[in-house]
C-alpha cells in the first residue's frame, strides 16, 4: 500500500494561479448518505469540503438526509431516498451519483457507493464489523459486500483514501486490491477539536458547568455505541474504583443504547458516581474537565477521539483494536490495553491511572506530543489527493 505525505510525490502537481488558487478550478462532488454536525466521518466530509472550496474549487455535498443546522461552505444538496435500510440509502444515493457524475470531475464517496473516482475509507470492512456465523448468509450483508466489491475488488479504478495502516491491511488482505489503489494518510483530527489553551483556566468552572464532582479523579469516555466502543466493559472495569468518577458522553440521550447502559450501571451499583451528557459539541472542555480516557473499544476504525485526548493533554488508555491506539504507545502518554473481555487487564491499567505522579507524567508526554506532531494534516493529504484525481475518469 502507498502512504501518502504533506505533499504525495506521485500525485501531479496543480498549476496555480493569482492568490494562490488553482489555474483549472475542480468541480468536486463529496457524497455521504447522512450529513449532520456530530459524527466523526461527517466532520471529516465537511472539514475536507471546506478546505477543497478555499482551494478555489467548486464543491457540492450530496447526501440522502440533513439533520439539523450544518455549517458549510460547500453547496449542499439533499436527495431524499425513500429507503429504511443502510445499504439501501447507500445503493440510492450511488444511483443518484451515477446520474450526477458527468457533472463532476472528481466523485468522493464518504459511504460505499457506486459511481465513485475516490472513496474515503471512514469505517472497516464489513467481515470486521459484522459478527455472527450466519452473516454471510444474511441478504442484507451479501448488498453490503457488493457495494464494498465495487470499490476495493481487484479491476475497479477507485482510489482509497484509508485512515490507518491496520484499516488498509485489513481491505487489502481480504479483497487483494492493488496496492497502488490505496493511500494511508495521516491523523484527520478537527482544528476545532484542539484547545489546549484552557488547559489554563479553572477546571473547576468547567466541573461546575457540567455538574461534575470537583475533587473526584475523572475518566472520561466519548462513544456512540456501547457494545462496539466497549462500554460494557468499562462499567466491570471501573466497579472496584469509588474515587472514580465516569464521564461519558456521545449517546443520544433516552436512546437504547443509553437506557441499555444506565441498565447495566444501576446493576453495578455506580449510579451515583457516573455522568451520562449525552452528545457534545464541547469535546475539549470536558477532556479538560477529566483525568483521563478510558476507550475499550472492541472495534475502532481510528478512534479520533484519542487524538482529541492527546491533543489537549488527557491521558489515554485504550485497546489495541483501535486504529490510533498507536499514537498512544508514540506518545508515551497513556497504555494501550489488549483487545479482550478480561476486566483485569482493564483494572491493572485504571489502577496505574488512578496514581497521581504517573497521571501527571502522561499528561506532561501528551502535551508534548500534540505540540510537536501535525495531528490534522491528513485533511490536507486527503485534499491533495482529491485534486491529483484523474480527470479523464471512466465513465459507468
Amino acid at each position: 500500500m502507498k502512504k501518502s505525505a504533506a505533499r504525495p510525490e506521485t500525485l501531479r502537481s496543480i498549476g496555480l494561479g493569482q492568490n494562490g488558487a488553482p489555474e483549472h478550478a475542480m468541480r468536486i462532488c463529496c457524497a455521504i448518505s447522512a450529513l449532520f454536525m456530530n459524527g466523526g466521518l461527517q466532520r471529516d466530509c465537511l472539514n475536507i469540503s471546506d478546505r477543497l472550496v478555499k482551494r478555489g474549487h467548486g464543491v457540492t455535498i450530496l447526501t440522502t438526509r440533513q439533520i439539523g443546522h450544518v455549517e458549510s461552505s460547500a453547496t449542499i444538496k439533499v436527495c431524499p431516498a425513500r429507503v429504511i435500510s443502510n445499504p439501501g440509502t447507500e445503493y440510492a444515493l450511488g444511483r443518484t451519483v451515477l446520474a450526477a457524475r458527468r457533472d463532476f470531475d472528481c466523485v468522493v464517496g464518504f459511504n460505499k457507493m457506486a459511481g465513485l473516482d475516490i472513496y474515503y475509507a471512514g469505517d472497516p470492512p464489513y467481515f470486521v464489523s459484522k459478527l455472527g456465523w450466519w452473516r454471510p448468509f444474511s441478504p442484507r450483508f451479501m448488498r453490503q459486500q457488493k457495494l464494498e466489491s465495487m470499490i476495493f475488488a481487484p479491476g475497479n479504478a477507485v482510489q482509497i483514501i484509508a485512515l490507518s495502516e491496520h484499516q488498509a491491511a485489513l481491505y487489502r488482505d481480504f479483497w487483494r486490491t492493488e496496492e497502488t489503489r490505496i493511500h494511508v494518510i495521516g491523523p484527520t483530527l478537527d482544528p476545532k477539536r484542539c484547545r489546549p489553551e484552557l488547559l489554563t483556566g479553572d477546571r473547576n468552572e468547567i466541573r461546575d458547568r457540567f455538574g461534575l464532582p470537583r475533587e473526584a479523579v475523572i475518566a472520561l469516555s466519548i462513544a456512540n455505541r456501547m457494545k462496539v466502543k466497549g462500554l460494557d466493559r468499562a462499567v466491570k472495569a471501573l466497579e472496584p474504583f469509588p474515587n472514580i468518577h465516569w464521564l461519558i458522553a456521545g449517546l443520544r440521550k433516552n436512546s437504547e443504547e443509553e437506557t441499555r447502559l444506565r441498565g447495566l450501571i444501576a446493576r453495578s451499583g455506580m449510579s451515583d458516581r457516573v455522568t451520562l451528557l449525552g452528545i457534545q459539541e464541547d469535546i475539549p472542555a470536558i477532556v479538560v474537565a477529566s483525568d483521563f480516557m478510558l476507550h475499550p473499544a472492541r472495534l475502532e476504525n481510528t478512534g479520533t477521539v484519542i487524538l482529541e485526548a492527546l491533543a489537549n493533554g488527557l491521558p489515554v488508555i485504550a485497546s489495541d483494536a483501535c486504529g490510533y491506539a498507536k499514537y498512544v504507545e508514540v506518545s508515551g502518554a497513556g497504555l494501550v490495553v489488549a483487545n479482550r473481555d478480561d476486566p483485569e487487564i482493564w483494572r491493572q491499567a485504571i489502577l496505574k491511572a488512578c496514581d497521581p505522579g504517573i497521571r501527571a507524567q502522561w499528561h506532561k508526554a501528551a502535551l508534548a506530543y500534540g505540540a510537536s506532531t501535525p495531528l490534522t494534516g491528513g485533511l490536507e493529504t486527503a485534499c491533495d489527493l482529491i485534486e491529483a484525481s484523474p480527470r479523464n475518469r471512466r465513465v459507468g
